[in-house]
């Protein structure tokens, strides 16, 4: 008997690299200040020309569709792993559409990203016949490699984590939360609305 695997959910992650002359400002502020360990930074003047960079970086990778204009940054927050420190486990953004972070110094990084487990919905409770959930998941983790001035977009909903910090260096990112600005072309109807961010 013949059969084939069709893939029809795949998740993308898309690694780009970030001009290091934008990353070596930012360090050297970094270096200068007391309270980095875990910052907000949207819209700070300091990172004004990195968060540009990574805004024009979203536009030419992440999906545009009729009514999805352009995409723009909502929150963003710098990340500093002390040596020998174990960060955040693994999480997913609820309050974005797609999430992103980009490496400003460290040593023997990763960011290790989990396939959730599914559950199928209770949409028609007249055929259920008893009350079990099976959660299970088909993929391991997979861990991606990143150096200096590597930024990584992916779906926000996307369990992720950074591995541990082993190094006896300091480990700096920047996470940023993304959504897209959106537009109604005539023919949408009409309990439809449009949003910019």
């Amino acid at each position: 008997m013949k059969h084939e695997t069709i893939e029809i959910f795949p998740t993308t992650v898309c690694k780009s690299k970030v001009d290091k002359s934008l990353i070596n400002e930012i360090i050297k502020w970094q270096n200068e200040s007391t309270d980095f360990v875990y910052q907000e930074v949207f819209n700070n003047p300091i990172f004004a020309e990195l968060q540009n960079a990574v805004e024009t970086e979203a536009q030419r990778i992440c999906p545009k569709t009729e009514r999805i204009d352009q995409w723009k940054i909502v929150s963003a927050w710098a990340n500093n792993q002390p040596p020998q420190q174990k960060g955040f486990g693994f999480h997913g953004h609820a309050d974005s559409f797609i999430s992103a972070v980009l490496y400003l110094q460290g040593e023997e990084m990763s960011l290790s990203f989990r396939d959730s487990p599914r559950e199928s919905p209770t949409t028609n409770t007249a055929q259920t016949k008893f009350d079990i959930i099976v959660r299970h998941t088909w993929h391991d983790d997979v861990s991606i490699p990143v150096e200096i001035g590597d930024l990584l977009f992916f779906p926000s909903y996307l369990l992720h984590e950074p591995n541990h910090n082993l190094s006896n260096k300091e480990r700096v990112s920047i996470a940023y939360n993304l959504f897209p600005t959106r537009k109604n072309p005539p023919s949408s109807p009409p309990w439809s609305m449009a949003f910019n961010l």
